[in-house]
């Protein structure tokens, strides 16, 4: 998480003219998010400046398998608008980055202290998404990315 805060803090020096970005929780809707999660959302909460905005969807609590231990699913969307270039210049600065394709017109997931972050870059906008406790992390926000995308 202290990559994405370093990411959003580069991101509020940006221009006034690129302050508008997308309401991330109008990229996907609370149906594509519990199938996604798998669990009904019931909670949706969207944070963040005018530079960078977080939406996140919490799911019911659900029992982690062969657990008694119950977890809430999460799926968070952030949106920022920043250039090509600056998209691969974070990637080159982040740890342990790994290309993807079929995502948006540029992507990579990022590992940082054992959590997964999809970064997707598509019509001059970055999409960072984590999907957590579910079965296939990767997967999910692939799919939420795909679905993101279509809506910016």
């Amino acid at each position: 998480m202290r990559w994405l805060l370093a990411v959003c803090a580069a991101l509020v020096v940006a221009p006034a003219a690129s302050a508008a970005v997308p309401n991330p929780c109008t990229l996907l809707t609370n149906a594509e998010a519990t199938k996604l999660l798998g669990t009904r959302i019931v909670a949706r909460e969207l944070t963040g400046s005018p530079v960078y905005r977080l939406c996140r969807w919490s799911g019911k609590n659900v029992a982690l398998a062969g657990s008694t231990q119950h977890v809430q699913r999460t799926l968070m969307v952030s949106v920022a608008r920043v250039t090509r270039a600056q998209f691969e210049e974070n990637k080159t600065k982040a740890p342990k980055t790994t290309g993807i394709g079929g995502v948006g017109e540029a992507a990579y997931t990022l590992s940082q202290g054992g959590t997964k972050y999809l970064n997707v870059w598509h019509r001059g906008f970055t999409l960072e998404l984590v999907a957590t406790f579910v079965t296939a992390p990767l997967d999910v926000e692939k799919q939420a990315a795909a679905a993101a995308v279509k809506r910016l």
